[in-house]
């Protein structure tokens, strides 16, 4: 009995150090491919001084700093973020098990919640910012509790 509860107190543990792992993985990750996005609209729209921050220490976030010409249209460049990251994110869903399927999953409602402040920029609206997060947050929620379902149901070896 003991030793039952032993192995399995051992397999939790060694799902949450992989579920860790991979959302830390997944997260730098969507970060990146999403200024990415902004870098690469930026670019095509002749903007200059492109440089994308992922760690600043006075301002707590990451961003992409850039000058553009007065008419250059703003919200292109800010979709340039979503549009990165869905085409990349559905391509996990060719994936051949259901678990490496809910990555692509997160990565999308990840996204969903990194450009709410892009959204809002756009839109000037705390309506849409809600919704948006609220609904990046639902999915994210969700599949972190599919993968753990799946984990602990399949025999993956972990």
């Amino acid at each position: 009995m003991f030793r039952k509860k032993n192995t399995l107190l051992k397999r939790y543990l060694k799902v949450l150090v992989y579920l860790l792992l991979i959302n830390i993985l997944i997260v730098f990750s969507t970060i990146s491919i999403h200024e990415l996005g902004h870098f690469f609209i930026g670019s095509f729209q002749k903007c200059e001084n492109i440089k994308i921050v992922l760690l600043d220490a006075n301002n707590l976030n990451t961003h992409t700093e850039m000058n553009c010409h007065p008419n250059t249209n703003i919200n292109i460049i800010a979709y340039g973020s979503l549009l990165s990251v869905t085409p990349i994110s559905f391509m996990f869903l060719f994936f051949e098990k259901r678990t490496e399927r809910y990555y692509g999953v997160l990565m999308f409602g990840l996204n969903l919640i990194i450009a709410t402040s892009d959204i809002q920029n756009i839109f000037k609206s705390n309506i849409l910012y809600y919704l948006q997060f609220t609904i990046g947050l639902c999915i994210v929620i969700w599949t972190q509790i599919s993968i753990v379902n799946d984990i602990l149901t399949e025999d993956r070896g972990i």
